[in-house]
């Protein structure tokens, strides 16, 4: 009799260690199961973005000029406003990536100054020989123009205050590995801002779903830190580095 009183004293505790660890799996197998729409979601972005860039044309110095540099897009773009909303101090270092003609990257090495640095950052060869060539016109030197790959900036570890994106995440082919590969550029503190098309833009292509985007930025070790809402066409978001 004795040894089965024991028996059965055993026999409860390790039910209520099953009864624990199956609360546990089922939470997992949740989890998981609403993070599967999200995954297959970022599988099918990055398949017809890789092949969105194979196809594409490079683009001519009149036709960067006619849509990227248009005089239009300071209205609707409000360049100065974000780059002051960045908050940088003369003499940071900031990437600008998916830097295009420079738009943004010229305006940036004014702020930071001759001290500062501007990583302009892209992975189209005729972007960046747009900007070495405005560079030689205009007399700026603070600008390090870096031709990357799709998930490599092929920046200096620890080299960034911070890091800009603006219009180019909806083009990037695995934002998760290219987002970890940019943690490795920022200094201690450093963050990412990151400029995208919302829910107004007539092309549905150039949408990322903002609630998407900040799990994919979670994934890549960052958590949203501030955003603004003074642009109409776009959000504006800032993350940090999780610890």
């Amino acid at each position: 009799m004795e040894f089965c009183y024991t028996l059965g004293k055993i026999t409860n505790a390790d039910m209520g260690v099953a009864v624990r660890l199956a609360r546990i799996a089922t939470a997992f197998i949740v989890t998981a199961a609403l993070l599967l729409p999200v995954r297959v979601c970022l599988a099918a972005s990055a398949q017809d973005n890789l092949q969105n860039r194979a196809t594409r044309k490079p683009y001519s110095p009149s036709r960067i000029e006619k849509g990227l540099e248009s005089p239009q897009r300071e209205q609707w773009q409000q360049p100065d406003r974000v780059v002051a909303a960045l908050g940088l101090q003369p003499g940071d270092v900031v990437a600008d990536v998916g830097a295009g003609s420079g738009y943004f990257s010229f305006r940036l090495a004014k702020t930071v100054g001759s001290g500062g640095k501007v990583y302009a950052v892209d992975i189209q060869d005729e972007m960046l020989a747009y900007i070495r060539a405005k560079m030689q016109k205009t007399g700026i030197t603070n600008i390090v123009p870096v031709k990357s790959t799709p998930i490599d900036p092929m920046l200096p570890p620890g080299c960034c205050n911070s890091i800009l994106l603006v219009n180019t995440y909806h083009e990037l082919g695995d934002p998760v590995a290219l987002m970890k590969n940019l943690r490795k550029a920022l200094k201690p503190g450093g963050i990412i801002a990151i400029v995208n098309w919302n829910e107004s833009v007539t092309r549905k292509k150039l949408y990322v779903p903002m609630d998407l985007l900040v799990e994919q930025m979670k994934l890549a070790g960052f958590r949203p830190s501030k955003s603004h809402d003074f642009l109409e066409r776009q959000y504006f978001l800032v993350f940090s580095q999780l610890n």
